[in-house]
């Protein structure tokens, strides 16, 4: 995922080390889910380009959709609620400040599992370049949001800052999975040669 350390850059630049260990200590327990999200769509690349796939592709990503935001809004609920304890399990009581930051960027998780999902989806529809574009476009974003919110609000502002690129990042991708649907431009052909399209 693109873009995973401009808000600690945008914070280095304008905020004291304190703020920016708090960013830190709560940033690294939300990275700490990346490799599950990256999982998810992972196991999802051979459903979608199975022998006859194309057909069930709508389905498919929508049941994994459903999933990832359930079972990511479950797990920002937990995370915001026991975000004290987490923090000064982990990080001592030192850093208690830090479940602030946790509590926003715990919402970042079911959009994490969502990316994945809707990205597993575009890549079997051979949409890598749109893909990229979104990802840039939200990046773009990202820096903006950095930009204005880590100096009003220190490491809150770049949580939120990594929430909006990341509901940027699902909320384009989304929108050109379901153009490319419904216009019938699905070819599945991940990793095939050109002769072998289905």
């Amino acid at each position: 995922m693109a873009g995973l350390h401009l808000p600690m850059v945008g914070l280095t630049l304008c905020a004291d080390d304190a703020v920016l260990g708090f960013f830190g200590a709560a940033f690294n327990l939300i990275l700490a889910a990346l490799p599950l999200a990256q999982g998810a769509g992972a196991a999802l690349v051979p459903a979608l380009n199975a022998p006859g796939a194309r057909e069930l592709l709508p389905r498919i990503t929508g049941t994994a959709v459903r999933w990832a935001v359930a079972s990511g809004l479950v797990a920002a609920l937990l995370v915001g609620a026991l975000a004290g304890p987490l923090v000064t399990q982990f990080y001592g009581p030192d850093y208690a400040p830090a479940a602030g930051p946790l509590r926003v960027l715990a919402w970042a998780l079911p959009l994490m599992l969502m990316w994945e999902v809707v990205r597993a989806a575009a890549l079997a529809l051979r949409r890598e370049a749109a893909a990229g574009r979104v990802a840039v476009r939200a990046l773009l974003l990202e820096a903006l949001a950095v930009a204005t919110l880590a100096p009003a609000l220190g490491a809150t502002g770049a949580a939120l800052s990594f929430v909006v690129l990341r509901l940027a990042s699902v909320a384009g991708l989304s929108f050109l999975l379901v153009r490319s649907l419904s216009a019938g431009e699905a070819r599945l052909s991940f990793g095939l040669p050109a002769g072998e399209r289905t």
